[in-house]
């Protein structure tokens, strides 16, 4: 129903400020379940097989969390620790697969209750599985939905990745039944608060239940770093917006909402402390329970709780990162042994095109809580600090300690949502420390000088060079986060690079990166999570880069599937990475037989695996027949999985065109059938002009959009013509330096 379709389904004020009480009877068919946001209290038995289920009624709470489903499903149940009833419904054939979902989702709950400190509200919590859901998952008070691929997991079949997804969003939901539920924004402008917070709080409830998986760690590579990236653009917007109109709240359903809001939570949560920040979040909770509240109710209940501690203005703070797009570059300059100066500005990846007037700001100052130290000191855990308060620029002093020729570093753990930049001195021996003994930074911030400095090579702001530079102590490298963060932007270059001369020495150089790696994690896997994951990472890009020993192995693989396909001898965590490979060195035979694995699997993760691939090819005829199944009436591919095979299309340099021809061709079949789903809308759009880097391209942009309408897209489309702007830009000042450091570098 999120965020304005109970109207579509009964008479009602459809708004999250009107809250009632909903009494449900269902009838339906006897074989059928029929399940609702309360607890059954009463079934009766009517004519020709049909039953009348009568359910507790709910508390007081918005139309967006009104739910029913009625179908053949099945369902395992648990009885938490604290007395609620908790079911996992599904197709009966992969019921077996609810039970990590069960048990996780029981934990997690329970888990939640002390953390909130307050007893889940209802009854019951029920979680249903199905086929076809474009949004992922919804969190309907008692009743959430979930797509299969978010819900069921089977280790027999499905990666470590799959399982990881199942506990994130299971985990996510249910942060909502307190975070949204049972305290809800009075208007959509807050938004944020319901999505951003459970994109927070997700990653405590599942290191919770899984404490080996580096949750807290992973925050960084899978949200924060990310949105980095998006909300650098002129065309981004707050994190708090007005909005209007169904078509203006669809289109903030977004990563600013989600991944900037759950971060600037965590930047929150480490400034106030974890005890503070809990004990504020409860009283929130408690005084606004069953009823509205806005980011205001939330910041007066934070700087009560923090009165007697730091006697921090929370809403002085987050104000200036909630009511402003974008964030600050913090620009770091040492005027003497000990004396270092911080400037600040806003950070656009594209300055020149400006920023949109169609918000306020704060003057683009932010409140920002600078954490450093130093080589001497070297204390990440209990690192100093100052504030810049709506400052341009202040001065600091680094430990009596330090000498003249140590590095400094600020943004420790990189909970701070902004980038930091240092005089070239300091770039140098932040990179000889990692060639000398890169343990000494911790992972997270391992992965931020990667992710800083590239960017601010991509805007001019440091030398390519410098940037470059910092990836030659990769070979030492064995953890996750930094290798997430290079392969980040090195997969940026080779897209960039997919028609130059420089795409030969960058798989060159890229070859010699990986190899270590490759050669050290091998081909089989462990236990450990964060090293499946690395290993897929080191295997997947060694064959791309065409590393021999990669190729054959994968390609054998995939031939001894073929021969066998009864026993599939591949790893569930590294399919995708060789089912693509099988595909992009085969031909029609071998996209064949991946496409029919896809028809006949009944496993959803499995099918997601195949999509992805498929879209692997080399054969542009093939590519361009499998984006035309999406569109067919007879169409095998289901409507929330489409965005997915034209993002697989796209990022096959072979497809860009044929993706863009796509979409130019087939726009108002694609608008018809797409369009009221805000997220598969919005990602198909999104997916297209990534890639784009030429001044033609562009032109074509820009007139497909004159006078057509994007609906719950159109921010998407103008974040697009945005970005296709900065490519070219990054092409016309950097393919020549990258190319001529990378060839120096062989």
């Amino acid at each position: 129903m999120q965020p304005t379709s109970a109207r579509k389904a009964l008479p009602c004020f459809d708004e999250p400020a009107f809250r009632a009480v909903f009494n449900t009877t269902i009838e339906h068919r006897s074989y059928m379940a029929a399940i609702t946001n309360g607890i059954e209290i009463k079934e009766e038995d009517l004519a020709d097989e049909w039953t009348r289920t009568t359910y507790l009624p709910t508390p007081k709470m918005p139309t967006y969390l009104l739910a029913f489903t009625v179908g053949t499903f099945d369902y395992t149940e648990n009885i938490t620790a604290n007395g609620v009833r908790f079911r996992a419904w599904s197709r009966p054939e992969a019921v077996n697969n609810t039970r990590y979902a069960l048990e996780t989702g029981s934990e997690i709950i329970t888990y939640f209750e002390d953390y909130f400190g307050i007893p889940f509200p209802l009854e019951k919590q029920d979680m249903i599985a199905v086929p076809d859901f474009a949004a992922g998952a919804m969190e309907n008070w008692g009743l959430i939905i979930y797509r299969e691929t978010a819900m069921l997991y089977d280790p027999e079949v499905n990666s470590a990745s799959n399982k990881q997804t199942v506990a994130v969003v299971v985990s996510h939901e249910l942060a909502h039944q307190w975070f949204g539920n049972l305290v809800t924004p009075k208007w959509w402008d807050d938004l944020w608060l319901n999505e951003g917070f459970a994109s927070y709080v997700e990653y405590l409830g599942v290191d919770f239940t899984e404490p080996t998986w580096g949750m807290k760690e992973q925050f960084v590579i899978n949200d924060l770093e990310p949105v980095f990236e998006l909300d650098s653009l002129g065309t981004s917007h707050p994190v708090r917006v007005d909005v209007g109109a169904p078509a203006e709240i669809n289109e903030i359903f977004d990563s600013i909402s989600y991944n900037k809001g759950g971060s600037i939570l965590r930047m929150l949560n480490n400034i106030l402390t974890e005890e503070v920040f809990t004990r504020g979040l409860t009283a929130y909770l408690k005084e606004h329970a069953y009823g509205n509240a806005d980011s205001d109710d939330l910041w007066s209940a934070l700087t009560e709780a923090d009165k007697d501690d730091g006697g921090l203005d929370v809403k002085a703070i987050m104000d200036t990162w909630t009511l402003q797009m974008g964030y600050p570059l913090v620009t770091l300059e040492r005027t003497s042994q000990r004396t270092v100066t911080a400037y600040q500005e806003h950070y656009l990846s594209n300055p020149s095109e400006g920023v949109s007037q169609e918000y306020g700001d704060q003057g683009y100052l932010w409140q920002v809580y600078l954490q450093y130290t130093d080589k001497t000191t070297n204390n990440f855990i209990m690192p100093n600090s100052a504030w810049m308060k709506k400052e341009r620029s202040i001065e600091f002093e680094l430990a009596d300690t330090v000498d003249e020729n140590d590095w400094y570093m600020v943004n420790t753990y990189q909970y701070g949502f902004y980038r930091v930049n240092y005089d070239h001195e300091n770039w140098m021996r932040l990179t000889d420390q990692l060639m000398t003994d890169h343990k000494v930074f911790p992972n997270e911030n391992r992965a931020q000088l990667i992710d800083d400095a590239f960017s601010l090579a991509r805007t001019g702001n440091i030398s390519m060079e410098t940037a470059l530079n910092l990836t030659r102590y990769l070979g030492n490298e064995k953890d996750l986060l930094p290798w997430e963060a290079t392969l980040d932007y090195m997969s940026y270059i080779t897209n960039m690079f997919r028609l130059s001369g420089g795409f030969g020495p960058l798989e060159l150089y890229m070859q010699a990166l990986v190899e270590p790696l490759y050669d050290s994690l091998g081909w089989n896997d462990t236990d450990e999570v964060l090293e499946q994951y690395n290993r897929n990472n080191a295997i997947r890009v060694a064959c791309y880069y065409r590393v021999t020993d990669c190729l054959d192995q994968a390609s054998k693989l995939y031939q001894d599937y073929m021969q066998n396909p009864d026993n599939n001898p591949i790893s569930n965590n590294l399919k995708t990475t060789v089912y693509c490979n099988g595909i992009r060195d085969g031909g029609q035979t071998e996209w064949e037989f991946g496409w029919n694995k896809y028809l006949s699997s009944s496993d959803s993760s499995e099918k997601s695996k195949w999509l992805s691939a498929l879209g692997c090819s080399r054969q542009p005829w093939i590519l361009n027949r499998y984006l035309m199944y999406t569109v067919a009436e007879d169409t095998q591919v289901r409507s929330q999985d489409v965005s997915s095979v034209l993002s697989a299309v796209g990022n096959n340099h072979i497809g860009i065109d044929l993706v863009w021809d796509f979409l130019r061709n087939d726009y108002d079949k694609i608008y018809d059938l797409f369009a009221t789903s805000i997220f598969t809308f919005s990602s198909i759009i999104s997916a297209v002009p990534q890639n784009f880097n030429t001044e033609q391209l562009l032109e074509e942009w820009i007139a497909f959009g004159e006078g057509r309408d994007f609906g719950p897209a159109t921010r998407t489309y103008e974040q697009g013509t945005e970005t296709i702007k900065i490519n070219i830009q990054w092409m016309e000042k950097y393919e020549d330096s990258i190319t001529e450091w990378l060839m120096r570098a062989l």
